[in-house]
């Protein structure tokens, strides 16, 4: 869906979509979801001039989590003479078997046309993730230990926080 006319135009974008790899060395030959697998996947963009020199903007995007191969538990294997050296190993999920929470994060910018030496310029204040969201773009077990016990913690790794920047641009 696209508006193109008037003060407020934009546009708002769905896509429905599947993606299956298989291969015989993978997951046991059976088939599996690439990391980069996005079930939904929603845009949206409004644009509002405010009048002919000033205009703001947002896009909103929503995305279904990645597909991510998560563990399921943790053993350890200690050698037969007892020694101090511990091996520990983690059982997972199927390749791919889990899902990251789904992504998803604001932008909005603040844009002035003006001229300047007979060149349309523009300069825009954007904020990249306004709202702050810590979309996770992996998790991780991590062991933290007391000095008496370990205890082992899923946590997650972000990328992007809230981020502005300022931004000229001009036409030739």
């Amino acid at each position: 869906m696209n508006k193109r006319l008037g003060n407020i135009t934009g546009w708002v974008g769905y896509t429905l979509s599947w993606t299956k790899r298989k291969f015989r060395e993978l997951n046991e030959g059976k088939p599996f979801y690439p990391r980069y697998d996005r079930r939904h996947d929603v845009n949206i963009v409004i644009v509002y001039e405010i009048s002919p020199s000033w205009e703001i903007g947002a896009t909103w995007y929503y995305g279904t989590g990645q597909a991510y191969t998560m563990p399921t538990g943790s053993f350890r294997f200690e050698e037969i003479d007892f020694s101090s050296y511990d091996d520990v190993k983690y059982q997972y999920t199927e390749r791919n078997g889990a899902r990251l929470p789904a992504f998803h994060k604001l932008d909005v910018n603040f844009i002035h046309h003006f001229e300047w030496f007979s060149l349309p310029w523009s300069v825009s204040l954007n904020i990249y993730n306004a709202y702050n969201r810590r979309n996770p773009f992996s998790w991780y077990i991590s062991t933290d230990y007391d000095g008496i016990t370990e205890t082992k913690k899923l946590k997650q790794l972000t990328l992007f926080p809230l981020i502005p920047t300022i931004g000229f641009s001009f036409k030739i």
